[in-house]
C-alpha cells in the first residue's frame, strides 16, 4: 500500500473517532461486561479505556460517557429501547448484524480499537495439549483457506438473519471437548430457530473437531461467567472476544488462563442507537 492510501486510511480513521467522540459526551454507554464478572466498576471502567484508541481517550472528552455493563446481548438491546441507554457499543460484524435485523436501530459512529482479536481460552494448569490441537486445527485452516472462507461466509453479510444450524460431527470412541459459547453474539456465535448452535464460531469449532480428532460438546454460559466456568472445570476451552493480544496489559485475559492463536481481528467497533 503506498503513502497517500496509508494518510487517507489514517485520516478516515481520525474522522470516524472524531465524529464519535464529539457526540458520545455525556451520552449514556452500554457495553458487554469483561470477562472478569467479580470486578469492580471503577477497574471495568479502565478495561474499557485500555480497549479504545487512545486519540480519542485523550483529545475527545471520553470519561465524559456514562458506561454500563449487561450481562448479555439480548439485556442490552432490551436496555436501548427501554431509554435506559443512548447507544451501544459492539465489535463491527456484530452491529451490523444487529442493525440488519432490526431497522428501528442505526449506527452512529466508529471507533478504532487497538489489538482487538478472538480466540479459544484454556486452563493453563492442564490445557497446552488442547490449545496444541487447537492451534494445529487453525494453522491448517489458514494454510488451505478455509478459515478465509469461512470468515467470508459468516461476517461478510451483514444484514443476514437466516443462517442454518451447523452440524458437529460425532466421532466414535473420540474424546469429547465441551467449550462453552455464549450464543448471544449473531453471525458470530448464537443459536439457530432450531435450537442447534449456528455462526461463525460454531463453524470455526465444527472443523477444529474434525481436524484435531475430537467431539465438540457446545455448552451456552452468559459473557460475564465464561472464567467461572473454565475454572471450575465445566468446560475446558471458552470462546473469547477482546483478546488484545501483544498488548502491553492484557486486562480481558484473567491469571491462569492461556490462548489459542486469534483466528479473527475486529479493529472497529461500532456504536448503535435508535432511529431519531
Amino acid at each position: 500500500m503506498n503513502r497517500k492510501k496509508i494518510y487517507a486510511l489514517f485520516a478516515i480513521a481520525v474522522m470516524l473517532v472524531s465524529s464519535c467522540a464529539a457526540y458520545a459526551e455525556g451520552v449514556k454507554l452500554g457495553l458487554l461486561a469483561p470477562a472478569r464478572e467479580t470486578l469492580e466498576g471503577k477497574v471495568r471502567e479502565d478495561i474499557n479505556r485500555m480497549l479504545v484508541w487512545s486519540l480519542r481517550k485523550t483529545e475527545h472528552g471520553f470519561d465524559d460517557t456514562t458506561r454500563r455493563f449487561y450481562d448479555n446481548l439480548a439485556t442490552m438491546l432490551m436496555a436501548l429501547n427501554a431509554g435506559e441507554i443512548d447507544e451501544f457499543n459492539l465489535p463491527q460484524t456484530i452491529a451490523e448484524y444487529v442493525v440488519g435485523v432490526n431497522p428501528e436501530f442505526t449506527i452512529t459512529c466508529a471507533e478504532r480499537v487497538t489489538g482487538a482479536s478472538i480466540a479459544f481460552g484454556f486452563r493453563a494448569e492442564d490445557g497446552e495439549a488442547l490449545q496444541k490441537k487447537f492451534n494445529d486445527a487453525l494453522s491448517g485452516m489458514k494454510a488451505d483457506g478455509t478459515l478465509d472462507a469461512l470468515i467470508l461466509k459468516y461476517c461478510g453479510n451483514p444484514g443476514h438473519d437466516k443462517l442454518d444450524s451447523v452440524r458437529l460431527e460425532k466421532l466414535p470412541d473420540a474424546e469429547t471437548v465441551r467449550v462453552a459459547v455464549t450464543g448471544d453474539m449473531p453471525p458470530v456465535d448464537f443459536v439457530a430457530a432450531d435450537g442447534e448452535p449456528a455462526g461463525f464460531n460454531t463453524a470455526i469449532l465444527s472443523e477444529i473437531g474434525r481436524r484435531a480428532g475430537i467431539n465438540i460438546e457446545p455448552v451456552y454460559v452468559e459473557t460475564a461467567a465464561r472464567t467461572a466456568a473454565l475454572m471450575s472445570g465445566r468446560v475446558s476451552v471458552v470462546f473469547w472476544y477482546q483478546f488484545l493480544k501483544g498488548a502491553e496489559s492484557q486486562a480481558d485475559a484473567p491469571e491462569g488462563v492461556i490462548f489459542s492463536e486469534p483466528y479473527y481481528n475486529w479493529n472497529v467497533f461500532l456504536h448503535v442507537g435508535l432511529k431519531k
